[in-house]
């Protein structure tokens, strides 16, 4: 019984280790993504202004 107890515990932990692992890894992705549009905004508004 003590050893399913400790197995579950362990199940939680993984997946709350897990959980935080992909949530760090969606704000790194939004991140860059953010960063990129940022750093494309310029060139965008640039060729937009030259063709009008």
């Amino acid at each position: 019984m003590a050893f399913r107890n400790v197995r579950r515990i362990h199940r939680q932990q993984m997946s709350n280790t897990r959980r935080r692992l992909d949530q760090q890894l969606t704000a790194m992705i939004l991140a860059r993504v953010i960063l990129f549009v940022l750093c494309l905004l310029p060139y965008i508004a640039q060729r937009f202004y030259t063709m009008n």
